[in-house]
Formats: structure tokens, sequence, C-alpha cells
């Protein structure tokens, strides 16, 4: 798996980039997080969600077309970068309900 992850890392570094642009903040706001070293912890947690998110539909999302009439676009999006949001929504849902679990 390393070496898969490897060989896409601009891929993935890619959506880790959008994915903190909409997320970093929510999850800084959240858990309250008072030193650089928690700021690591979250900014991991969303390289972690680019990671899944790439395992999970790189390979779907390289035919948009066919991709945004499936039954895959559970969110009914318009475009790659709006399907990614709302799917980033929902692990940020998961992630402040386990967290608040714990």
């Amino acid at each position: 798996m390393n070496a898969y992850l490897k060989n896409h890392s601009a891929e993935i570094d890619s959506i880790a980039i959008s994915l903190a642009d909409h997320f970093a903040k929510p999850l800084y706001h959240f858990t309250d997080a008072k030193s650089y070293s928690e700021y690591i912890e979250i900014l991991k947690e969303i390289l972690s969600w680019s990671i899944e998110f790439y395992a999970q539909y790189h390979h779907k999302l390289n035919s948009w077309e066919s991709f945004e009439i499936s039954q895959d676009n559970i969110y009914k999006s318009a475009d790659r970068n709006e399907f990614m949001i709302a799917w980033g929504r929902d692990k940020l849902k998961k992630f402040t309900n386990e967290y608040t679990d714990r």
C-alpha cells in the first residue's frame, strides 16, 4: 500500500489541500486545539481522509461524466470538487460524533 501511495502522492496532496482548505478550521475549532501539536494532529486526520478518498473514489472520478449519473454520486454533485467537499462534510460529521463519544 505504501508504494501505491507514493506513486500517487501528487493526487493525494491535491485532495489533502482541498480538504484542509474546507475542514482544518472547523476541526481546529471543534477540538478546541490550543497547541501546535494538536493542529498537526488535525492535519494528520485530514491527510488520512485524503488517502481514504483517493482509494475509494479516484479511479471512479476519472470519468466524471459516467460517475455523475451513476449511483456512486450519492451527493448528486455537479462536479468532482463538490462531491469531495460533500464527502468531507460526512467525514467531519463522523469525526465530531466519534470525538464527542470519547
